[in-house]
């Protein structure tokens, strides 16, 4: 397991995941999704995204946290559009840098409380998976789930 300990910008994390993030395009893969779903939102929405991809990794034993944010039909931001597309997109949002750092070195807050979804407040119908029992935390505009 890789386990790496470093300060960025004032947030401490590490990768949770065996062979987590081998190749530089994972991280940009990571980092360009962590933008989409939450580069709108304070630093803890950012991390609380970071923290259901780290989550389902861990879970579904993937070989990297990429590989979570590519499964199909996993984060909207990426419906109707290619990584790449993403990537290109998220590159020029402020807070790339940031989601970079993340995106290496994941993160260890547990603002979600072990979510392993979730979904925008403001959705209207909810996903048919959102049962109110499950919620473990209102992060921004988001709702979180462990389901």
């Amino acid at each position: 397991m890789i386990l790496e300990v470093i300060l960025i910008g004032g947030l401490v994390g590490f990768s949770l995941c065996a062979g987590a993030m081998q190749k530089p395009n994972d991280v940009e893969v990571v980092a360009a999704v962590l933008i989409a779903e939450a580069g709108g939102e304070a630093v803890a929405g950012m991390e609380a995204v970071m923290e259901v991809i780290q989550n389902r990794c861990r879970v579904h034993g993937c070989v990297s946290l990429a590989q979570v944010c590519l499964k199909p039909g996993a984060f909207s931001c990426l419906i109707g559009t290619t990584p790449e597309k993403l990537i290109r997109r998220a590159k020029k949002h402020r807070k790339w840098r940031l989601a970079v750092g993340m995106a290496k070195m994941g993160v260890i807050t547990k603002l979600a409380k072990g979510a392993n979804h979730y979904h925008e407040a403001s959705l209207d119908p909810k996903p048919a998976w959102a049962d109110p029992a499950k919620i473990t935390a209102r992060i921004g505009n988001h709702i979180f789930y462990k389901l």
